[in-house]
């Protein structure tokens, strides 16, 4: 039996609000306290009202146009080896097709049709949040970055948020570096 470990970038988030009502909380602080609870960098996107109590957080595209490449570069350098045959293979096609500044229904294509492993969406992720003492379902939407196979894990140590945490401190001179995310699914 086995699992996928990946890492990946957040590129949209969404929640509704808890029936039962906030409970001593603004609306804007709860959903400032539910995003950051997502990301640490919530100036890199948008949040916009889907209706019936329900916000969606995306890319803002001038924060891809700026941030994206450079991180991508970086993280792929690092994980793959700038010179290494799989960096010319697999991250220079994503490197490469972001320069042109596609637009976003052009990316969402791409990445869903050019079937590369180190940049592809994915939209069956989760997050429990807790806010005010209430806990919220958070629908994720990722670009996975890169993923190991036929892992099998029991959390009991917190060791998939550490990891979380880590490669957001390392990264976290770019706003984009602050939405990465790990885990296992």
């Amino acid at each position: 039996m086995g699992t996928f470990l990946q890492t990946g970038i957040i590129t949209e988030f969404s929640f509704g609000t808890p029936a039962v009502g906030l409970k001593g909380i603004s609306f804007e602080a709860f959903k400032t306290s539910v995003a950051r609870t997502v990301v640490d960098s919530t100036d890199s996107f948008d949040c916009k009202d889907e209706g019936g109590g329900y916000y969606k957080w995306s890319w803002k595209r001038e924060a891809r146009r700026k941030h994206l490449i450079p991180l991508l570069d970086r993280y792929y350098a690092d994980f793959y080896g700038k010179g290494s045959k799989e960096f010319a293979a697999y991250c220079d096609p994503v490197i490469s097709f972001l320069v042109a500044d596609p637009s976003d229904e052009d990316l969402i294509s791409w990445a869903e049709n050019e079937g590369l492993e180190t940049f592809y969406l994915s939209d069956d992720w989760f997050r429990m949040a807790t806010v005010n003492g209430q806990e919220i379902r958070v629908n994720i939407t990722l670009v996975s970055l890169s993923s190991e196979g036929k892992v099998l894990v029991e959390e009991m140590q917190q060791h998939l948020s550490f990891f979380e945490k880590a490669l957001r401190f390392v990264y976290g001179d770019n706003p984009f570096g602050k939405c990465l995310t790990v885990d296992v699914g």
